[in-house]
């Protein structure tokens, strides 16, 4: 998310594991996988009228880092 930031893409955590929340949902049972894609997931840019150019250079740059990272 730190090299994204510094093209100029904002992203965030994927999401939290419901357990995670406060008070009303810390009883509930939530799988280890949910908080292994917790900890790997992010979320990119969306909204209704993004445009296909910015698209492209997310994917581009998201490339760029895992080509750079040899992930």
């Amino acid at each position: 998310m730190d090299k994204l930031k510094v093209k100029g893409i904002d992203s965030r955590p994927y999401f939290y594991p419901i357990s995670e929340m406060p008070d009303y949902y810390k009883s509930e049972n939530t799988s280890p996988i949910t908080h292994k894609i917790h900890k790997k997931g992010i979320n990119l840019p969306s909204y209704f009228d993004i445009k296909e150019q910015d698209v492209r250079y997310i994917c581009k740059v998201i490339e760029d880092i895992l080509n750079e990272d040899n992930i």
